[in-house]
Formats: C-alpha cells, structure tokens, sequence
C-alpha cells in the first residue's frame, strides 16, 4: 500500500476515533451521530485499504501490459524477437508471423539468448 495514504487513512480514522470520544465523553453515546462516526472509522480502517489495493491491481495489470508491449517493440526494433514459427521477427505487421508468446518458460529462453553476456555497469 502507498504510504502516504496509508498515513492519511490512520489520521482520518484517529481524528474520527477522537470525535467519537468526545460524543461519547459528552453523553452522546447511544446517538445517530456517535454510531455515524464510529461505523466510519471502522469502514476508512477496512474498506479503504481493500479498494487502494483493488485500484492498485487494476493499474499495476495495464502498467505491465504497456510494459510488455514496448518491450516487444523493442525487441523487434532489435532485431531480437522470435516469431511463433522460431524464426528472428524483423518486423511486425500484415503477412508477417506474430510474435512468440511470452510465457515465464519463453522469458527465460529469451533472457539466455539474447541477455549481454556481462551485467550492464553500475553507475
């Protein structure tokens, strides 16, 4: 979970928890309001970060498809794409034999074949 919304939920729901003790400090216990206050603290504790996470899911699924798909790209720009009948991929296009499934077993195979032989320099 993010962080800084993390921290923004346990302020609201500590801010609410104080505005409860204090309906409830003044009487209010057994009112509409103080039962309000409290059934929102308690939804901002759970709800909130179950629907941060489902959001986070969906974004990060259409952030590591563009990610795979420019990282297709590139490799045909390369030269190092596989087609689906194993030949090298050129180009991408009409009449042209699409691109080799990327599965964990081809990501590897790919990762041999076509990694640098020595790690890239650290800066």
């Amino acid at each position: 979970m993010n962080p800084n919304l993390n921290a923004f939920l346990s302020s609201l729901r500590a801010l609410l928890l104080v505005i409860g003790g204090l309906l409830a400090e003044h009487g209010l216990a057994h009112t509409t309001y103080y039962s309000d206050v409290m059934i929102a603290s308690g939804s901002i504790m759970v709800v909130g970060p179950a629907i941060w996470g489902v959001w986070s899911a969906i974004a990060n699924w259409h952030k590591a498809a563009a990610i795979g798909s420019q990282a297709t790209l590139n490799m045909v720009a390369a030269g190092k794409a596989i087609a689906a009948d194993g030949t090298t991929l050129t180009a991408v296009g009409t009449g042209t034999t699409p691109p080799k499934a990327v599965t964990i077993a081809t990501a590897a195979e790919i990762i041999k074949d076509f990694a640098p032989a020595t790690p890239p320099a650290k800066a």
